[in-house]
C-alpha cells in the first residue's frame, strides 16, 4: 500500500516540482530525471563490485544504499497516471529511460545470459561471471539508459 502512495507522490508531487527547477538546464534535467531509476543500477553495481573486498561495515552500508536506489526505482515505473504529468522535455527523458530501464529488466536479462552464454561458448571457456563482471554491467547499463535518455528519446 505504501508502494502505491510512492509511487503517487513521486509523480504528482516530486517530479513536477523538480522539473520545475532543473527544467532550464536540459544536460542538469535529463541526469536529474534519471538519477531516479538509473541511479539503482548504479549502486547495484557498486555494491556487487566492491562486495567481496570492502569492509563489511561498508558493504552494510551500499546494501542500504543499493535498497533504497532499488525501491525508488520501482517507484519510477510509470502507470497511465503518470501519463498526465507535465514535465520538461529532458527531465521527462530522463525519468522515462530510466522507469523503462527498470521495467526492461527481465528482458535485457535474457540478452545478456544469452550474449554470455555464446561468448563462453565461442571462447570454448566454462564459467560463471563474478560479482565484479556483473557489477560492472550493472553500471553499464545505468549509463546506457542515460545515454538513451539523452539521445533517443528526443526524436
Amino acid at each position: 500500500m505504501s508502494g502505491v502512495g510512492g509511487h503517487f507522490l513521486l509523480w504528482g508531487t516530486v517530479f513536477p516540482a523538480l522539473g520545475e527547477v532543473v527544467g532550464r538546464i536540459p544536460v542538469v534535467s535529463t541526469v536529474v530525471g534519471w538519477l531516479f531509476a538509473g541511479g539503482a543500477f548504479g549502486a547495484l553495481g557498486v555494491l556487487s563490485i566492491n562486495h567481496e573486498t570492502a569492509k563489511p561495515d561498508n558493504v552494510k552500508r551500499l546494501k542500504v544504499i543499493a535498497s533504497v536506489w532499488s525501491a525508488v526505482a520501482l517507484l519510477c515505473i510509470p502507470s497511465g497516471y503518470a501519463n498526465g504529468i507535465r514535465l520538461p522535455t529532458d527531465f521527462w527523458a530522463g525519468v522515462y529511460s530510466g522507469a523503462y530501464g527498470v521495467a526492461a529488466v527481465p528482458l535485457v536479462l535474457v540478452v545478456v545470459v544469452c550474449l554470455w552464454a555464446l561468448v563462453m561458448k565461442l571462447l570454448r571457456r566454462k564459467g560463471e561471471p563474478d560479482g565484479t563482471s556483473v557489477g560492472w554491467a550493472l553500471v553499464a547499463y545505468s549509463a546506457l539508459l542515460l545515454v538513451w535518455g539523452s539521445s533517443l528519446l528526443r526524436t
